[in-house]
């Protein structure tokens, strides 16, 4: 089992995704349970796994200024585990009782540690990240010294040298791609940790295919597979609104990297909530539920142009698919 894809279960994307179903289709009518027991497991998630000093929100680290946050959470979450039942009987006493008995053991001993830590007399931290305290650490170190001995469970003393010697040497410390393991505090690979830099410049790539602007397989530049599949790219209410949050990343990332006012001015539709604009709302009510939703004052809601584009981008990309999977494109 995929760890990080298994967590992300348990996350506000899913409770707001839950939520948003809830209030529009009638089949997710009895979410509610399903949704607190999400949030509260993600926030605790969030705290149990803060690694950045300058974190925000439940994902902040522990200090004394936000101790009543995360103690208020540390209890509720305690007091919403030690309630759960399963097949008319409580967590504690069902054989799938794991995963409660973790989380309780897991509250207490970081509430403890953080107060300890944070209070004692000689030297007390400002603040507390409880990711420092993960196995990861020593696990993907492990992993490495096995990997470079050639998997050896057993080095010699001599071969443990070389492969300390060795990983030093690298560039950076990663675990297998295989592994059970995440390297969370590193996502960034160009990023070096080891004592010397062997990063360098990727080198420009030129498809001997390009020829100035024009492609030499014209092929590519046809569109004549969405003809016969018009029919089948009717998009829905849900599909329109997850193509305009998608739409709204992808404008981020275009402005991020291209940063001019003109171009923020033509992609992003900043009056889209104004008192002054509500106008702007009516053509846009049917895709932009969602964003809304989810918006905290940080999300981007693009034009009508652009949401064309991406309309017609995913279009072609389903066209696409439905061709190779029926071995019929040419």
């Amino acid at each position: 089992m995929s760890v990080p894809l298994a967590v992300q279960v348990l996350s506000s994307s899913v409770a707001d995704a839950l939520q948003f179903l809830q209030t529009c289709n009638n089949n997710f009518n009895n979410v509610t349970a399903t949704i607190e027991f999400i949030r509260i497991f993600d926030r605790l998630f969030d705290i149990m796994n803060a690694r950045n000093s300058f974190g925000k929100g439940f994902k902040s680290p522990m200090k004394l200024s936000n101790q009543f946050v995360w103690e208020e959470v540390f209890e509720s979450a305690k007091s919403y585990i030690l309630q759960l039942n399963c097949e008319e009987k409580n967590i504690l006493q069902h054989r799938r009782k794991t995963f409660a008995l973790g989380f309780l053991i897991n509250i207490l001993s970081y509430k403890n540690l953080a107060l300890d830590l944070l209070t004692r007399e000689n030297e007390p931290l400002l603040y507390f990240l409880p990711y420092k305290t993960s196995q990861d650490h020593a696990e993907i170190t492990f992993l490495c010294i096995r990997s470079a001995g050639g998997w050896n469970n057993n080095p010699s003393a001599l071969q443990f040298k070389w492969n300390i010697r060795k990983m030093l040497y690298r560039n950076s410390i990663l675990s297998s791609k295989n592994a059970n393991i995440q390297d969370l505090e590193n996502k960034d690979e160009s990023i070096s940790i080891g004592i010397f830099s062997l990063s360098h410049e990727k080198s420009i790539y030129v498809d001997k295919e390009f020829i100035g602007e024009e492609l030499v397989d014209e092929e590519v530049l046809s569109f004549s597979y969405l003809d016969d599949h018009d029919h089948d790219h009717t998009f829905s209410h849900y599909q329109k609104n997850i193509l305009y949050y998608i739409a709204g990343n992808a404008a981020y990332k275009f402005i991020e990297k291209f940063p001019c006012s003109f171009c923020e001015d033509i992609i992003l539709n900043k009056d889209m909530f104004s008192k002054d604009h509500n106008y702007l709302l009516i053509p846009l009510t049917d895709y932009v539920s969602f964003t809304n939703f989810k918006n905290r004052g940080k999300l981007k809601f693009v034009s009508t142009f652009i949401f064309d584009i991406i309309l017609f981008t995913e279009k072609c990309y389903q066209a696409y698919s439905s061709n190779i999977k029926n071995n019929n494109f040419k």
